[in-house]
């Protein structure tokens, strides 16, 4: 009997591994066919129940609707669907916290139920009636689990009572162990699907062109973009060797660093922004930009280039490059371009012992030429001087042109013999008449020469002393001379002068005088302008003439400039304490535009004198504003933004345009008192000074007229409806105490004023 009994056991314990294994292998069968999990949820729970004799199989997941679980599939054996569990998910819901089903989903541990008439309250419903329904005797659920969480629940109920069996336990664990790894390669094909789909949609929209390759330089594929970048369709591009689009210069050379990097062992090639050329489908050559990553897939490697084209931007960086070295009207190089390679040519000559030679030309009479027939022939004879001295020059040779009327010439390895010939060249280049506007204009120039090393050993030693020989032709009308130490009239003295000029700053020898801009408009707004003097303690009152040229070219104008602003703002302070409120204007030289400390200066004398900064007015001569228009629009703008009013003295004796005076930032234009004082008696003149007066207020601006010396210019000034008036009919220039008796007079015996 124990030998019958013992058989009988294995017997038995056999058909449940046969039993186990065939579910397992029904539900591998099944999970593997099928595309989704919702799909193979009926047929694997039937699965289940049969394999271990249960009645009824469930399948309960989160209920995204409310908190709580909810039963999503169900299956039950014949007979069984009126037992009480049936299929209606009105009835298959549970609330978080409630039920073994939210028991076994918070544990991960499976539950066996061997009679819910004695445990009902463990029941996946509160309902005990229900629960104790006789229809339904056991249940046991296990979880699914993946990715380290409960997924799902799966419920299997019987309508007799059954006895907690360990070993069925585990075979149902198993099975769920089957469904959690479908769970997780479900999620895992969804995941490569999204990114699949988003790699595809990005690559679509790209604007980049985006191009795989494989080991043999084969093209993969290709998206949208690359058609627009290389110009083939993407049929074309498919299947064809990538070298299809690269010059043929570059194709054996890529070939060859393929093979080096595919024998070499080297893995994840990854470069980033490298420029090539590359050729487009019809043939032209364009620039692009690459970055290249390598991606492997088993034993295979492929090669992803994210392709930009770059042609149009590096050839407007190239055409900004070129605007930023030439000279805009001439196209001939500018300063800057002529100081690089003269600084070029010195370190060569000192290398080869070898010398260079510079000459600084300044045409003659040219100021005749723009005041006789305007800034557009000026402008056109230019660009014909530019010519002539460009044909006259070797194709070594560097012709710039630096500013206004003044040009240079560098000539490497000549001595001052070439120097003199290439100058009587440029003499008889220019000797002849030219025609502009059907005018025929003769022009001379006045060169300064000046030759490494025997007149200096760097570069700004040769440019000074080209300027000192250049000034000295110009004062003889010589037409050109060499440097020499004696013809540098300046040298010793300037040096006395600077030097005395540093004491004068800083030992008060320098005063400010202010001139009143009166208003032709009736109002009672006090407006002058400060003007620096200088009282030389042997020399007596001394010109700004003669002054302030030497502190631009020594540099002594950033501290000259910083004491007439101080010392305006302070006297400003006083005026206002005094019960005067003054709107102040200071004068700024072409120097003082290239500052890079010119703001913080204004902003913090205006902090330290507590002025509003719309109380003062800093002017600039329209002349110094075409020097180096881009930096005197930097300026302008960040004193504008800080509040400051800026103004531009001596209107209409430059050469700005109407289009350029819209672009600067500016509050105030003077007209230049050469128009204003004859303008009674010349009719010329009379109709500039009106048309200006036209355009600034059709431009917003406030316009001041200098120079007004009688009666009829003050009175033609009120007719043209002009809003500020200055000149020494008005009042010459006073000091601080003779304007506050001036502020006091009554404003109608302005006109009388001497």
């Amino acid at each position: 009997l124990d030998d019958l009994s013992e058989r009988e056991s294995l017997t038995d314990h056999l058909r449940r591994c046969e039993r186990q294994i065939l579910a397992q292998q029904t539900i591998i069968r099944l999970l593997a066919e099928a595309e989704s999990l919702d799909d193979a949820t009926p047929d694997f729970l039937e699965a289940m129940a049969r394999h271990g004799e249960w009645d009824i199989a469930a399948f309960w997941g989160v209920d995204t609707s409310r908190p709580g679980m909810s039963r999503t599939c169900c299956w039950c054996a014949e007979g069984a669907a009126s037992a009480g569990l049936g299929t209606d998910s009105a009835q298959g819901t549970v609330r978080c916290g409630e039920g073994i089903v939210d028991d076994v989903w918070r544990s991960a541990a499976p539950h066996w139920i061997e009679d819910v008439a004695t445990d009902f309250r463990s029941w996946p419903r509160p309902d005990a009636a229900q629960a104790q329904a006789p229809a339904l005797r056991s249940a046991c659920y296990v979880p699914v689990v993946f990715d380290g969480r409960v997924r799902s629940v799966i419920e299997l109920a019987s309508r007799n009572p059954r006895t907690r069996d360990e070993e069925q336990i585990a075979s149902l664990v198993a099975l769920a162990t089957l469904v959690g790894r479908f769970f997780e390669r479900e999620r895992a094909d969804e995941a490569i699907r999204a990114s699949e789909e988003r790699y595809r949609t990005i690559t679509e929209i790209a604007h980049d062109a985006v191009i795989t390759i494989d080991e043999t330089s084969r093209i993969l594929s290709a998206n949208p973009a690359a058609e627009r970048v290389f110009g083939y369709s993407l049929d074309e591009l498919i299947g064809r060797s990538l070298t299809m689009l690269m010059p043929d210069g570059m194709r054996e050379a890529h070939r060859a660093g393929m093979r080096r990097y595919l024998t070499g062992g080297r893995r994840h090639l990854h470069w980033e922004s490298l420029e090539l050329p590359a050729i487009h489908q019809s043939g032209r050559e364009i620039l692009i930009e690459i970055s290249l990553g390598e991606f492997s897939e088993g034993a295979r490697r492929t090669f992803t280039g994210f392709i930009r084209d770059i042609t149009e931007r590096k050839q407007a960086q190239t055409a900004l490059a070129y605007q930023a070295m030439h000279d805009s009207l001439t196209d001939l190089p500018n300063r800057t371009l002529l100081q690089d390679r003269l600084h070029q040519a010195v370190l060569v000559a000192h290398r080869h012992a070898t010398p260079v030679a510079l000459l600084l030309l300044d045409l003659d009479r040219f100021k005749e030429v723009n005041d006789t027939f305007g800034h557009d022939s000026g402008d056109a004879l230019l660009t014909q001087v530019a010519s002539r001295l460009a044909g006259a020059m070797r194709e070594s040779d560097t012709v710039a042109r630096l500013g206004g009327d003044e040009f240079a010439v560098l000539l490497p390895a000549t001595d001052t013999g070439g120097a003199v010939t290439a100058a009587e060249r440029v003499g008889d280049a220019l000797r002849r008449p030219f025609t502009v506007e059907g005018h025929e204009l003769e022009v001379g120039a006045s060169i300064g020469i000046a030759v490494y090393p025997e007149h200096g050993n760097d570069s700004a030693m040769l440019l000074r002393r080209a300027d000192v020989a250049m000034y000295a032709a110009k004062r003889t009308a010589r037409g050109y001379t060499v440097y020499s130490p004696d013809r540098d009239e300046r040298s010793s003295l300037r040096l006395l002068v600077t030097a005395e000029l540093r004491q004068a700053i800083d030992g008060n020898q320098l005063l400010l005088r202010y001139q009143p801009k009166v208003s032709l408009r009736g109002d009672a707004t006090n407006n002058v302008e400060a003007l620096v003097r200088w009282n030389h303690p042997e020399k007596g009152p001394t010109s700004p003439d003669q002054f302030i040229p030497l502190a631009e070219e020594t540099g002594l104008i950033k501290p000259l400039t910083a004491w007439v602003l101080n010392e305006s703002l302070r006297q400003q302070r006083a005026w206002r304490e005094a019960g005067h409120d003054v709107r102040i204007s200071v004068n700024f030289s072409a120097r003082t535009l290239h500052d890079p400390d010119l703001l913080t200066t204004v902003t913090r004398l205006l902090e330290v004198w507590d002025t509003d900064p719309s109380r003062l007015i800093v002017e600039i001569t329209e002349s110094a504003l075409m020097l180096d228009p881009d930096r005197a629009l930097k300026t302008l703008s960040d004193l504008h933004d800080a509040g400051v009013w800026t103004s531009i003295d001596d209107f209409g004796t430059g050469y700005s345009s109407l289009g350029y005076l819209r672009r600067l930032p500016v509050d105030e234009i003077k007209i230049d008192k050469s128009f204003v004082i004859d303008m009674a008696t010349n009719r010329d003149d009379a109709s500039i000074v009106r048309s200006v007066i036209s355009l600034g207020h059709n431009l917003g601006l406030h316009v001041v007229a200098e120079g007004v010396e009688n009666r009829r210019a003050l009175d033609m000034l009120v007719e043209m409806e002009c809003d500020l008036a200055q000149g020494f009919f008005l009042s010459k220039p006073l000091a601080a105490g003779d304007l506050i008796e001036w502020f006091g007079t009554p404003r109608p015996r302005l006109a009388v004023v001497s």
